[in-house]
């Protein structure tokens, strides 16, 4: 994600990061997986950006047939996604 500004990396980590910290402790008090697993806020915010980044990726399409477009114009200039503006204009809408 190098290059995306600041705020898209706070926000991704209050919408994903936090829930990767909350269900590594889960699973570690369940006793499914080391106790250290939910000691290491850096691994489990990861898992928890890398949930996200899925759901992304597997909504992209849908949300993009259907004229919803959530990502920030800086993600879009990107090139990681395409963005409606530039749809519309490679299909001359």
């Amino acid at each position: 994600m190098s290059g995306l500004p600041v705020h898209i990396f706070q926000y991704c980590h209050y919408v994903a990061g936090l829930v990767g910290i909350g269900l590594s402790r889960l699973i570690s008090l369940s006793g499914l997986e080391d106790e250290s697993l939910g000691q290491d806020e850096m691994l489990a915010s990861s898992m928890g950006l890398f949930l996200q980044k899925v759901n992304v990726i597997q909504d992209h399409l849908e949300d993009f047939t259907q004229g919803r477009q959530f990502w920030p114009q800086e993600v879009y200039q990107l090139g990681i996604f395409i963005s409606m503006h530039t749809a519309q204009n490679i299909n001359g809408s």
